[in-house]
């Protein structure tokens, strides 16, 4: 591509040398042919008032002209060189990773790969979930159920996020939580907080608003709140909080959709009725880490970089059954 961009410069600067050099060259020889026929004074072109007028209003109209061209065929010009260098760039970026890592890759991978991490926004830093797990009857919760018993789960996650973009932009929580297995517990499964900065930003009396509330469906709680103008490099810390009800055999799969420095888990459940188990969805397995299994304390950590969509998988069964 450079080369083809000193190219065009080069054809510019050629052309405004040999426009100048032929106006120059015509006002020269109007001058030797005066010379050579000895052309009075009264007549001569440099020395009449008629030539300079004339040379006035003819400037003028060279200089509309010189507009006209500046704004059609200079403009078409200009947008030329711009595809041709934005073209090159597509070119480059298309082959950047076979040039870099001698691989031939399909352009829709590229493509992925440049739009999920190297055009990110945003990364995720310190990303901390915390799953606190305890068997109730349902009835205990809400009285026209039954005997039956559910998992009541207390979901806590806690991360940073930090604008990598080199400009301002405005980051958009979105947070939602499902209502399953038993839609009769909608009303008590809920998102309960989220924090920025350790501000409370959830507004519990909006079902839906532009910047902030839930959004309820049969299905799901929604809640979305966006944080404006985030500086380059700076962070903020955003901490959720919410509850929901789970069978005694059931899985859970945390992800991130940005990409991550690593990520930590944390369960605590009633060891002495459930057993859990977690793997990584990631190149790298999880590290299991010091923890009081004894008083139901579990705790993995993923201390590997987290791309989108990838995470952690874990599942709890009744003790005594397959896990």
């Amino acid at each position: 591509m450079p080369n083809e961009v000193d190219d065009y410069k080069r054809s510019r600067v050629v052309r405004y040398f040999l426009v100048s050099t032929l106006s120059l060259g015509f006002i020269l020889a109007g001058l030797l042919i005066e010379n050579a026929s000895d052309t009075p004074p009264h007549m001569s072109f440099i020395q009449s008032n008629l030539t300079w007028i004339r040379l006035c209003s003819e400037l003028g109209v060279a200089f509309l002209i010189a507009l006209t061209v500046m704004l059609t065929i200079e403009a078409a010009s200009r947008e030329e060189f711009s595809k041709t260098v934005n073209k090159k760039i597509a070119e480059i970026q298309e082959n950047v990773i076979k040039a870099t890592f001698s691989r031939s890759l399909p352009k829709a991978l590229v493509d992925e790969v440049d739009r999920l991490i190297l055009r990110t926004d945003f990364i995720r830093r310190n990303h901390r979930g915390i799953y606190n797990l305890r068997i109730r009857k349902a009835m205990e919760i809400s009285p026209n159920l039954g005997t039956f018993e559910v998992v009541e789960v207390v979901i806590i996650t806690d991360y940073v996020i930090k604008n990598v973009s080199g400009v301002l932009k405005d980051y958009e929580i979105r947070y939602e939580i499902d209502k399953l297995p038993l839609l009769e517990l909608e009303d008590v499964a809920r998102i309960e907080s989220v924090q920025v900065d350790g501000k409370e930003v959830l507004d519990l009396e909006k079902d839906t608003s532009d910047t902030k509330g839930i959004t309820r469906s049969d299905y799901l709680d929604k809640f979305t709140y966006k944080i404006k103008n985030m500086k380059p490099d700076s962070e903020v810390r955003i901490v959720t909080k919410s509850t929901q009800f789970k069978s005694l055999d059931a899985q859970e799969i945390w992800r991130t959709f940005l990409p991550s420095d690593g990520m930590n888990l944390r369960v605590t459940l009633p060891e002495d009725r459930l057993t859990c188990k977690a793997r990584a969805m990631n190149r790298v397995e999880l590290t299991k880490m010091p923890s009081n299994e004894e008083c139901g304390h579990h705790e993995w950590d993923l201390n590997n970089p987290v791309l989108p969509y990838q995470g952690i998988v874990f599942w709890w069964r009744v003790k005594g059954t397959p896990c």
